[in-house]
């Protein structure tokens, strides 16, 4: 039989003679392009974005207390003037408070140039991170305050009246101060609620530091804040002590007047009180040294025993009264009444705070009546 060959199995030109494995055919590089396009839809956007906020205002974005998120310069120059409330400026501080508020914003700032002033801000080349910072935490008023650091007078416009504002805030300190001594005294460190004389009391005596104040004041407002804390300031908003008494000072000063007004004494006088002698009646008659050292000023001790005896004594003086038929009468002198010994009671008050005595003591009379009453009522009985 003739020899019959095999027929050759086709092959696809890219086999390599010899080699059945194969050649993998050349695929276009996909995830390149991918890249290639997402950076390119990533410029468009940066760019795109960085033109936007060119242009408006990021959200969050607040001036003078008004909203203009996303606002042109234009528009939010317009909503300035038409924000509804308007705009209101408050310096608060301890019992202190005094607002200011222009007739219109344009009586304040160039509302144009603030508006953009703020735009100018926007620093559209860092656009994506401001605005995540913009969306997850709007702007504050902290803002303002942190711009008051360095404050921009230039916002003010030509018609603020910046003298006017000056004189009305300085008047409002002027009028605080006056309830307030300025010195360090012993009546001025005593606190009644805490019942004991404490430097923060003491120091409560400091008047405001008028020109501190309203330059603080001035540099909130023009931050375009809605207030100004005096706290933010705090010992800077307030004149030292008269004397240049120092924290040091007043500290042992306090501690030495607590040591002498230990006392708390009710004094009666047919058994209802006609006083007390405790720390607030004891701060009148303490003095102070030029070192600040405490100590009982007697003269005043006996100045003020000599008047409560006097209020007391009833002997010889003028009482009126209702007799049973319905007539008032009124009579004097005689021998009748109640009569203070003098002496023992400077006495008594003397021990009283030598030993720090608390609860209650009987007023020494040489003489009593039958009941005590107050002053020009009957004292005698039925």
């Amino acid at each position: 039989m003739p020899f019959k060959s095999e027929p050759t199995a086709y092959k696809p030109a890219h086999f390599a003679p010899g080699n059945d494995t194969p050649k993998p055919r050349r695929k276009h590089n996909v995830p390149l392009i991918i890249a290639i396009v997402i950076v390119a839809l990533a410029a468009v956007a940066y760019v795109a974005g960085a033109i936007v906020f060119s242009n408006i205002y990021y959200p969050g974005t607040v001036i003078a207390g008004t909203d203009v998120s996303l606002c042109t310069a234009s528009d939010a120059a317009e909503r300035l003037r038409t924000a509804s409330p308007a705009y209101t400026f408050e310096v608060t501080g301890e019992d202190f408070a005094w607002s200011y508020a222009p007739e219109t914003i344009d009586d304040l700032i160039d509302v144009e140039a603030v508006a953009q002033g703020e735009l100018a801000k926007n620093e559209v080349f860092i656009w994506p991170a401001r605005l995540i910072s913009a969306l997850l935490s709007p702007k504050s008023e902290q803002d303002a305050i942190d711009t008051a650091a360095t404050p921009d007078f230039s916002r003010f416009s030509s018609s603020f009246d910046e003298a006017a504002f000056e004189e009305e805030l300085g008047a409002a300190v002027d009028a605080y101060n006056e309830s307030r001594s300025g010195t360090f005294t012993p009546t001025g460190a005593y606190d009644a609620e805490a019942g004991a004389f404490t430097p923060e009391h003491a120091r409560a005596c400091k008047k405001l530091d008028r020109d501190e104040v309203i330059a603080f004041a001035k540099a909130h407002l023009a931050a375009l804040s809605s207030t100004a804390s005096l706290d933010e300031l705090g010992e800077e908003a307030y004149l030292p002590l008269e004397g240049g008494v120092s924290d040091e000072q007043i500290e042992s000063a306090c501690d030495a007047m607590n040591e002498l007004a230990g006392a708390d004494l009710s004094l009666k006088m047919g058994g209802a009180e006609v006083a007390r002698v405790d720390g607030a009646l004891i701060a009148q008659w303490i003095v102070l040294d030029e070192n600040y050292a405490p100590s009982i000023d007697e003269e005043a001790v006996a100045a003020w025993v000599e008047k409560l005896a006097d209020s007391l004594d009833t002997v010889g003086t003028e009482r009126t009264y209702t007799r049973p038929d319905g007539k008032e009468i009124t009579v004097s002198g005689g021998t009748f009444g109640w009569k203070v010994d003098r002496e023992a009671l400077a006495k008594l008050v003397s021990s009283a705070l030598a030993d720090k005595q608390t609860g209650e003591a009987d007023v020494p009379c040489s003489q009593t009546g039958d009941v005590f009453t107050a002053p020009g009522e009957r004292d005698w009985g039925a």
